[in-house]
């Protein structure tokens, strides 16, 4: 599902404003939000997921304006993966991943056999089916990501957006959650993530979209109109050199 942001500004009532943003995200892309700290990735995010309301202007997903959307509905089409942070409840690894399962339940209902089936498949994609009894505040700052990501894979979701997915994970773990996040992308979801490894960028995402001060630099293709010295040294600042090997361009400082 595509989603397409027009005209947008705003942010938080006293602090950082987006200012007149337009980006479209393509159905089926894996797109990138890159910038340095404070540009406005993560607002950005938020105002997609319906955390945050703008200002002004409008995010619609298949066409349809998200602020017009009921909570459960617009959960069942977008799901928000916030940056990991310690947990302080009592919860388990599957009953955290099952609360991905809320916008199919009804109100009053319980847990299916489908939701629970869909809680296991969730953890084996990502790697933590052998601790699903752990309560999740007992686990890593990267395992409690990675439980985050199970529960937002378990919501099935058709648009999902990430705040840095991967950053308290090790190699190993980086490029098992992107193998995973490839899989799902391969199968029609549209993912947007803010990710401040350009090389991540370069290796897994189809898109790229830069900000800048609260403002939209550029969007397209990630190889193509984003990673190229010029432009990012423009964001960064200067002293970046970019290499390509195999057909994919890496960027070094």
């Amino acid at each position: 599902m595509n989603i397409n942001v027009c005209g947008l500004s705003g942010g938080y009532k006293k602090g950082f404003k987006l200012k007149g943003m337009d980006l479209a995200v393509p159905s089926g892309s894996f797109m990138a939000l890159i910038g340095p700290n404070g540009s406005g990735k993560s607002t950005l995010l938020k105002i997609m997921a319906g955390i945050i309301k703008p200002d002004k202007g409008t995010v619609k997903a298949g066409g349809f304006n998200i602020s017009e959307m009921s909570v459960s509905k617009r959960s069942r089409i977008i799901s928000y993966l916030p940056p990991a942070s310690p947990s302080v409840f009592p919860f388990t690894v599957f009953e955290t991943v099952l609360m991905g399962r809320n916008p199919w339940q009804g109100k009053f209902s319980s847990e299916t056999r489908e939701d629970k089936k869909e809680v296991l498949r969730a953890m084996d994609l990502v790697g933590i089916k052998t601790f699903k009894d752990r309560t999740v505040s007992s686990l890593s700052t990267g395992e409690k990501q990675k439980v985050l990501l199970a529960r937002t894979i378990c919501q099935r979701p058709r648009i999902m957006l990430m705040d840095e997915p991967v950053s308290h994970l090790d190699i190993h773990h980086v490029k098992q959650v992107f193998s995973v996040l490839k899989k799902i992308n391969s199968s029609g979801v549209s993912i947007i993530a803010v990710l401040h490894d350009i090389n991540l960028v370069s290796a897994y995402c189809s898109h790229a979209a830069a900000l800048k001060d609260g403002r939209m630099l550029v969007s397209g293709s990630a190889s193509c109109d984003v990673i190229n010295k010029e432009f990012l040294e423009n964001i960064y600042g200067k002293g970046i050199r970019v290499e390509e090997v195999e057909g994919k361009k890496y960027v070094l400082p």
